[in-house]
């Protein structure tokens, strides 16, 4: 099986009993009988839930900075803003690669969900992924430099989160929304319903993707990995050199450890996230993928979206529990709404109790 096989190819088994010869579709990895009901009941659930809890936390995060004097002066905030557009978006399109994942969409004909779900998904992988970078590489800038610490500004970080959206969208997601194409559902037929590549152009999207993955996903997870391995070797270094020297710990130092620290947990979630989607698409740059049953290949697609979309629902945690003020920020807000909330109720109840009294 060739590397096109991945982009929903299909074929026709042919089998002979005496003299006649019977044609079977054989679907591949878009079987949509390779999950039995108990496991799409599992696997739905998961989605859902994450889904749900991330469109939640990721708007509750963005307004609690945005609506933060204090907080959305940051530039990093800029950018944790910005990563929360991203897996918001991600979170509302779980839907559809819900549906995908688990009964194909070799039956679905809604040209506009077929190129936006792949559009959405990979737009969202890659803008989350560059800014992790950015992430990484600032804090290492400020802890190699801490005096030039001031000079990167809320503007910079808009800029930067700007050009990654515009970046990203012209050099990788226009692609992944220009190749699908809708067929009439045809089953048994190579190119039925939403395929995730049209017929013309498969020998593009081979092309494209030999260059896209290597260069969008694999090169910026290894400058993530080094990034924070400097990170942490200097937070190491510097903690021995103050308790050797006997320093007090200043109060900012404690905000610079606190800060990196955010900056691992958001690095560790990133690569527990996409350590599965990355293997994925190394076994398909290899072709090693194609030596798996469909159901196996399948299976793997899955649980890396169930990891990643995880891991998605893990960042607006970690924002929060590395940082006192957002947390704090967080907290008030809820309250303040919890708070609305529960006053009706309360009025209502004191209205009730002051008809029940007698008057004294």
């Amino acid at each position: 099986m060739n590397s096109s096989s991945y982009f929903g190819n299909f074929g026709n088994n042919v089998t002979e009993i005496g003299t006649v010869n019977i044609t079977r579709p054989q679907h591949g990895i878009f079987d949509p009988n390779i999950f039995s009901n108990v496991e799409r009941v599992i696997f739905s659930a998961i989605i859902v839930i994450l889904g749900i809890f991330g469109v939640v936390a990721n708007v509750v995060t963005f307004i609690v900075i945005f609506t933060s004097p204090k907080l959305s002066k940051s530039p990093f905030n800029v950018l944790l803003m910005s990563l929360c557009v991203s897996d918001f978006l991600s979170a509302c399109n779980s839907g559809m690669q819900l549906y995908h994942y688990m009964w194909g969409l070799q039956e679905f004909t809604n040209e506009f969900f077929c190129k936006a779900t792949s559009g959405i998904r990979v737009l969202t992988e890659y803008v989350t992924i560059q800014h992790i970078l950015v992430f990484s590489i600032v804090r290492l800038f400020v802890i190699q430099f801490p005096l030039k610490a001031s000079s990167f500004k809320k503007n910079h970080a808009r800029i930067i989160a700007v050009i990654i959206w515009i970046e990203v969208f012209f050099a990788a997601a226009i692609f992944r929304i220009i190749f699908p194409t809708v067929y009439p559902v045809r089953p048994g037929e190579k190119y039925s319903g939403c395929t995730s590549v049209g017929e013309h152009w498969r020998d593009t999207a081979i092309l494209f993707q030999s260059f896209a993955v290597p260069i969008m996903l694999f090169l910026p997870m290894g400058g993530i990995v080094i990034c924070t391995i400097c990170i942490i070797t200097k937070l190491i270094s510097v903690q021995k050199q103050r308790a050797t020297l006997g320093q007090a710990v200043s109060r900012q130092d404690n905000k610079q450890r606190a800060a990196l620290i955010q900056t691992i947990l958001i690095v560790f979630s990133f690569l527990i996230g996409y350590s599965g989607g990355a293997a994925f698409r190394f076994t398909i740059t290899t072709k090693a993928l194609f030596k798996f049953t469909a159901r196996t290949k399948r299976m793997f697609a899955l649980t890396a979206y169930t990891v990643l979309r995880t891991s998605e629902c893990l960042n607006p945690v970690f924002y929060n529990l590395s940082s006192s003020q957002l947390r704090d920020a967080t907290k008030a807000l809820l309250g303040k709404n919890s708070s609305k909330a529960s006053l009706p109720n309360a009025r209502h109840k004191a209205t009730i109790s002051s008809k029940i009294q007698p008057p004294t």
